[in-house]
């Protein structure tokens, strides 16, 4: 399923020369062709799967997958981690707003190091705060809300053929451990200012070079536009 993902044709690939070689390869599964050379290509996560399937053979897929840089392959991964918390964290807001849960994991202080993880119960649940709330990047060494949320996650998992009790593996970089993101995080030492400005196009933020060199912005006056600028330290 990965495999087939990353070589998917899209008309919308901007290089022609990638999108004629995933034509190809789609529409044959021929690796002689494809990378003799005839079909012009340069380097690339597809080309390196590709010649990853050519090396192995196209039944070894964790093999092919291995010729891919492994930072990418990583970043596959907690891409697809940070999806799955996503539309868990999507779903209950949509089901619960901002209820406290039964079953819900907390941490009392993510100031301490420690970072003990603490189940809500009838006993805790009127002195936890919402920002104390943490939902699980899904892995092998997490553990789930006691609620009807960890159904909602094995049901993700399940729709991507993923097995939630079995998440490690024998080939370590496709285990991962998982890991916790608070579910609402209260931005602290805000400041703004108001700044108006007359040309549309003027950039009324300071680049990180600007900045460095103290280059002040003219846009300080009452002018035309109005542009609020946000600041969190």
């Amino acid at each position: 399923m990965a495999i087939d993902a990353i070589l998917a044709y899209d008309d919308n690939i901007a290089h022609e020369w990638l999108r004629n070689l995933l034509k190809q390869w789609n529409q044959t599964r021929d690796l002689t062709t494809i990378l003799d050379g005839s079909i012009p290509y340069r380097r690339s996560i597809e080309v390196d799967l590709l010649r990853g399937l050519q090396k192995h053979g196209q039944t070894n897929l964790i093999g092919a997958l291995s010729c891919i840089p492994r930072n990418t392959r990583l970043l596959y991964l907690h891409a697809y981690q940070s999806m799955i918390w996503n539309k868990i964290v999507s779903r209950r807001l949509n089901t619960y707003g901002q209820q406290i849960l039964l079953g819900d994991l907390y941490v009392k202080n993510f100031q301490d190091d420690n970072n003990e993880i603490f189940i809500v119960d009838e006993t805790n649940r009127h002195e936890i705060q919402l920002e104390q709330i943490i939902l699980p990047l899904p892995g092998h060494d997490i553990k789930y809300p006691s609620n009807d949320i960890h159904s909602w996650y094995k049901d993700l998992l399940n729709e991507d053929g993923i097995d939630i009790n079995q998440m490690k593996y024998q080939v370590k970089d496709y285990s991962l451990p998982g890991s916790y993101r608070q579910f609402l995080l209260r931005p602290q030492q805000v400041e703004h200012r108001i700044v108006y400005y007359d040309n549309i196009t003027d950039d009324p933020l300071q680049s990180d070079y600007e900045r460095l060199i103290q280059q002040s912005t003219s846009l300080l006056q009452p002018f035309s536009f109005l542009f609020f600028l946000l600041f969190v330290f």
